[in-house]
């Protein structure tokens, strides 16, 4: 019974390494990846963004002073 118990289980084990056999012989290289470029921030960009801040905060600012501290709705 024992041998019989290790023929089935040798049985298995070969036709199991078969079928990954057969399976990895199926199965692709996977593609190589596509190299993107990385953007550069160009100086002047830089400069812009920080510039349109400065500008919304001091226009938030002067908003701000002249509804809190009246001279906005003087007639």
């Amino acid at each position: 019974m024992n041998s019989n118990n290790e023929k089935q289980l040798n049985h298995l084990m070969r036709s199991l390494s078969r079928i990954d056999g057969d399976l990895l012989c199926d199965v692709e290289p996977a593609n190589p990846a596509r190299v993107i470029p990385i953007k550069k921030n160009r100086n002047w960009q830089r400069v812009a963004t920080v510039a349109a801040a400065l500008a919304v905060l001091v226009t938030t600012g002067v908003v701000i002073r002249h509804v809190m501290f009246g001279g906005a709705f003087d007639y």
